[in-house]
């Protein structure tokens, strides 16, 4: 091995890790009585498109399995990214643009922890999306899975 190359990823930031503890008992606590399932990172069942295999923060499905690979997770609406410092330009960018190119993905949030802002991303067409700054102080409406955070 080239020293060097392959250096180990970073653990996430401790504001990382209570924003994906809140959210996720939050999510599970609003989905619990409905046919949606929440998933996570650590779940390690991606979303693969034709060019990716994803692995975002946390994701909703209503289907929550592929017909042909039960360890992928087929049809997600919500697709949620909180960033860490050591990720942000991948989660920004090409993970970003790989949501989009799913489907049924209705509405994407991007988490800034370090700037206090919220990103969210609703699908208004084909291939078309309105994009929403938040700022900390304002709830996030999530439409697709009827839910607004806090």
């Amino acid at each position: 091995m080239i020293e060097g190359l392959m250096q180990p990823i970073p653990r996430p930031s401790k504001a990382h890790d209570a924003i994906c503890k809140k959210l996720e008992a939050a999510l599970r606590e609003h989905l619990a009585c409905s046919l949606e399932q929440v998933f996570t990172a650590r779940d390690r069942r991606p979303l693969c498109t034709d060019r990716s295999t994803l692995y975002p923060d946390f994701w909703v499905s209503t289907l929550c399995r592929d017909p042909v690979n039960e360890q992928r997770v087929a049809y997600p609406g919500l697709v949620i990214e909180v960033l860490s410092p050591f990720r942000e330009k991948v989660d920004r960018g090409a993970k970003l643009h790989a949501y989009r190119e799913i489907d049924s993905v209705q509405e994407l949030l991007v988490i800034d922890p370090a700037r206090g802002r919220s990103e969210l991303y609703r699908r208004c067409g084909p291939r078309q999306w309105q994009f929403t700054d938040v700022d900390r102080s304002e709830p996030i409406h999530l439409d697709s899975i009827g839910m607004s955070l806090e």
